[in-house]
């Protein structure tokens, strides 16, 4: 006797659901993986900025006994003649996801700013537009350098209201 039942063959929507659920599960670990790289290379990035910024002042203060004013160090100017400069547009001085060029002058700095305060409270610049010193009486004898970081595992940063950031002070 011959039977009129053929054998159907492919997947149940059973295994089918499943395999769907598996690859949405790892397309989920793969996502947050690429999104955790890319906060961690703009927080390398502002590490790599903060730090430049440090050795350009270090030098700076080398030769002239003193930091700038947070006023000074954000005029193109003075920044030409002084010789403080990262070269491509002034590059190191902006966060990556910031939009300006400057340091904020604050000691706990907004999401996309660099953060600069020179110490003590009201000093000078020792130095004018041109590099030549002043002779000011009062110059800037340190400073603080903070950038907010992304990554919360962040090894070299420093918790202050709940906030991370990545903290350079002045040698001196």
């Amino acid at each position: 006797m011959v039977s009129l039942k053929q054998k159907q063959s492919g997947f149940t929507l059973v295994e089918i659901l499943i395999v769907i659920v598996i690859i949405g599960i790892l397309a989920g670990l793969v996502i947050t993986q690429i999104l955790g790289a890319n906060a961690k290379a703009r927080d390398t990035e502002r590490k790599t900025d903060i730090n430049s910024i440090v050795n350009q002042l270090e030098a700076y203060y080398a030769k002239s006994n003193g930091y700038p004013t947070n006023a000074k160090l954000n005029d193109a100017a003075w920044r030409k003649g002084n010789e403080i400069s990262s070269g491509d547009s002034d590059k190191s001085f902006k966060d990556p996801q910031g939009s300006a060029a400057t340091l904020a002058d604050a000691v706990e700095p907004a999401v996309g700013q660099y953060g600069y305060t020179a110490t003590p409270a009201g000093c000078e610049t020792a130095t004018n537009d041109s590099g030549e010193n002043t002779g000011t009486a009062n110059p800037c004898k340190g400073f603080m350098l903070r950038v907010r970081m992304e990554n919360t595992k962040e090894k070299d940063a420093e918790t202050v209201n709940g906030v991370l950031y990545y903290t350079r002070r002045s040698a001196n």
